[in-house]
């Protein structure tokens, strides 16, 4: 046996003994990768980085010394003999362990940000795509099967029109797929470039010239996920067979929108009003393409079924909730409870309810929201009359990215009562105690806060629920005015008002149906969403008045939202 091999130590995690990868400066603990994970925000270094034990390099040009010199404007190693030789009398040099020690640690927050964000994310869009691949074939695979049936009632006489849809279908599947498959590819190579630059940066460890080579070789880029692509879902939609238009009995492939398009309204999306009598006020709705659609008061929360109108399903929110209940794409609803839990409910788990997040004391959960646009759970919460926030959450229930201040260190908000996105992946916040719609980027920047027209031909805006339409414009109901909701585009340029039902005194809650180009709107006077594809015919006219008022007072382009800084 050999000897040295039985000798072998390796340095274990003092948390769990497994094999140290990190080292906690902060907390003077050893780590493995599975541990570091609770030192996120610490200053963790790789385990070999603590003794800082450097290894003698061999110059390629000169191999008889080592490297002992950086060059600053050639950016490479030098020996004595380099110096002298090639040419760089007269430039900056310094000692290679200086520079080792200054990129070293320039680069060690770049690699911990790729480790702890960017290589995470880009594998869980990878099994997003895994498991939308998997869906896809199941549904084509089902409506594939729906179209035999129905060809089989028919026999000879719809084998034409059988073949055309099926060639739609097969061709739209190829399509869906083929982009699927190469949104994978370019994930798994973003993956495996990310953990190549975490792996030189490891194994360079020890190795100053080995590490400014990677430095020179490994520029930090911008770092970007690619997207991944959202495809309108195919359906079939079956005629009753009464002999009639061969057409109509074998309908035809079409394609529903999985995300906003800009598509018009079909003939059949006509106002309408649903009564919810379980309900005294609509305060939130929730909604995403289904014949279901959530809606809350100030302290239940009620799932209406818009083909039959029935009530299914009655939950208990948060006390005097505001947008406290979101869908996902797979009709999973979140909402937090009388407990200010945050609650996670499907059909499949019944009455097994369980929380999604844990919000930690003193935070209170006030507003939640499920972007489509990046998979992740936001959450709008507060400390009591102190301090608010917005927290965004992965899949697994874990934060990912906090939203509290802007660039100059001032709060973005007091009290995030609503929340949602649009297809550019900008956070927009309605804050009733800073009577603004706040619009963040997708990194957190701020980019404008609407506080109403320029012009103030309208009164202070009060903002209540907020939703974003196929055009990634902005609604906002007002709840200081009788029956309006403010349209603003993606900008912060104002637009119209829109004039709801008469009725609807004090709007509130809001939602889009993008499959139909809807509007759903409640007030907290009366127990019913109103409905439509627009609220009046006047609604440009008030769009129209500013732009005319704005001319006369020599404005050289539309009213533009005011600004909060």
């Amino acid at each position: 046996m050999d000897d040295g091999a039985s000798a072998m130590h390796f340095v274990e995690c003092s948390v769990c003994g497994s094999n140290v990868t990190y080292f906690c400066v902060q907390c003077n603990t050893n780590l493995c990768e599975t541990c570091e994970e609770q030192h996120k925000t610490h200053d963790v270094i790789i385990y070999r980085e603590k003794y800082a034990t450097f290894y003698p390099e061999k110059c390629s040009t000169h191999p008889q010394e080592s490297y002992s010199f950086f060059c600053r404007e050639c950016e490479v190693s030098l020996c004595g003999s380099c110096v002298q030789s090639l040419g760089h009398s007269g430039h900056l040099l310094v000692d290679i362990k200086t520079a080792y020690d200054e990129h070293r640690q320039n680069y060690r927050q770049w690699c911990y940000r790729i480790r702890s964000e960017e290589l995470p994310r880009c594998q869980i869009q990878q099994g997003r795509v895994d498991g939308e691949l998997e869906e896809r074939r199941a549904l084509f695979r089902g409506l594939l099967d729906r179209i035999e049936n129905q060809a089989a009632k028919l026999k000879s006489l719809i084998t034409e029109l059988v073949d055309e849809n099926k060639k739609a279908l097969e061709d739209l599947q190829s399509t869906q797929l083929n982009n699927l498959e190469r949104t994978k590819s370019e994930l798994l190579s973003n993956s495996t470039h990310l953990s190549e630059i975490l792996d030189g940066f490891e194994k360079s460890a020890s190795y100053p010239a080995r590490f400014l080579s990677y430095v020179k070789a490994h520029p930090k880029l911008v770092l970007r996920c690619p997207n991944v692509p959202d495809f309108p879902v195919p359906f079939y939609e079956q005629r009753d067979l009464n002999g009639e238009d061969i057409c109509k009995l074998i309908g035809r492939i079409e394609t529903r929108a999985s995300k906003p398009t800009s598509r018009t309204p079909s003939k059949a999306a006509v106002r309408q009003k649903i009564d919810v009598p379980e309900l005294t006020s609509i305060r939130h709705i929730s909604h995403f393409e289904t014949n279901q659609v959530w809606v809350s008061d100030s302290s239940n929360l009620v799932c209406k079924d818009l083909d039959t109108m029935e009530s299914s399903r009655k939950l208990s929110v948060c006390k005097d909730g505001y947008g406290c209940h979101t869908i996902n794409d797979k009709g999973e609803l979140f909402y937090i409870d009388t407990n200010l839990n945050i609650l996670k409910w499907s059909e499949k788990m019944k009455d097994k309810l369980r929380p999604y997040v844990e919000i930690t004391k003193p935070w209170v959960p006030m507003s939640v929201h499920f972007s489509r646009q990046t998979n992740t759970l936001l959450v709008g919460m507060v400390v009591p009359l102190k301090k608010a926030k917005v927290v965004r959450y992965n899949d697994s229930g874990q934060e990912v990215q906090t939203l509290e201040e802007n660039r100059e260190g001032h709060a973005l908000y007091e009290a995030p009562a609503y929340i949602t996105d649009n297809l550019t992946g900008d956070v927009i916040v309605s804050d009733y105690k800073k009577k603004a719609v706040v619009v963040v980027d997708r990194d957190g920047g701020h980019r404008f806060s609407y506080r109403g027209p320029v012009l103030g031909f309208l009164q202070l805006l009060w903002p209540r629920g907020v939703t974003t339409d196929n055009q990634a414009n902005i609604l906002v109901s007002d709840f200081n005015a009788q029956n309006c909701v403010h349209v603003v585009d993606k900008d912060g340029h104002f637009m119209k008002v829109l004039e709801i039902d008469a009725g609807l005194l004090k709007p509130f809650g809001l939602s889009y149906d993008f499959l139909n180009g809807l509007i759903m709107a409640g007030s907290s006077n009366r127990d019913e969403v109103i409905t439509g594809p627009n609220f009046t015919k006047h609604a440009w006219l008030v769009h129209r008045v500013v732009l005319m008022l704005s001319v006369a007072m020599g404005a050289e382009s539309e009213p533009t939202a005011r600004d909060a800084g």
